[in-house]
């Protein structure tokens, strides 16, 4: 019997739809949507406080930039300048978020150039190397891995898990680097956050 690819899994509670960037947008209109936010559409909305605001988004950019450019360093193709965040799926993601949209896509549909790995979310791995006061509790056992700094093509995610097995309580994140493949898991409704802007940050 032929094994099944793996599944990403894209969870999400927008509304208007999966595949969203905050990061693409001016200044401006970030803290203005960030206004918005509360648990009805995102995680954790203590993160874009005005007094956490500016924080999280150089966090965000700074970590978006080492996962850009250490993807290219290992080859890959990006047509993005922020990735799109998926989960790989597993026993134990399935059961997060329960109430959750979730958009399923089985890795095979998206060309591996166009695809990276951190061993768990990219963003912690970012505080655990820069602002280690700022890791989630359930996430300090990750410290000190020497997985935590590097990105991965799909090809490596096999060594990947058999070196580190999957992160207990977290998940190994995946990043998209176009549009192309997701389109067809799209919805049909639009948001300013899906409009990017000009930046290159």
């Amino acid at each position: 019997m032929t094994e099944q690819p793996p599944t990403l899994v894209h969870l999400y509670l927008n509304p208007d739809g999966p595949f969203r960037s905050i990061s693409e947008l001016p200044q401006s209109e970030a803290a203005r949507l960030m206004d918005q936010m509360t648990e009805a559409n995102t995680w954790h909305p203590p993160r874009f406080t005005k007094e956490n605001r500016e924080r999280y988004i150089n966090a965000r950019r700074r970590a978006e930039r080492r996962l850009h450019a250490a993807f290219i360093a290992k080859g890959g193709c990006p047509r993005r300048r922020h990735p799109y965040y998926l989960l790989l799926e597993t026993p134990e993601v399935q059961s997060f978020w329960p109430n959750a949209r979730r958009a399923r896509i089985p890795v095979d549909e998206i060309p591996s150039e166009l695809l990276s790995f951190t061993y768990i979310d990219s963003m912690v791995c970012d505080a655990l190397l820069h602002e280690p006061d700022r890791v989630p509790g359930n996430c300090t056992q990750f410290a000190g891995l020497d997985c935590l700094d590097e990105v991965y093509r799909l090809e490596e995610l096999p060594n990947l898990i058999e070196t580190f097995g999957f992160p207990e309580g977290t998940y190994i994140e995946a990043q998209v680097w176009a549009d192309e493949p997701l389109q067809p898991h799209q919805t049909s409704n639009k948001s300013p956050m899906a409009t990017p802007s000009k930046s290159s940050d």
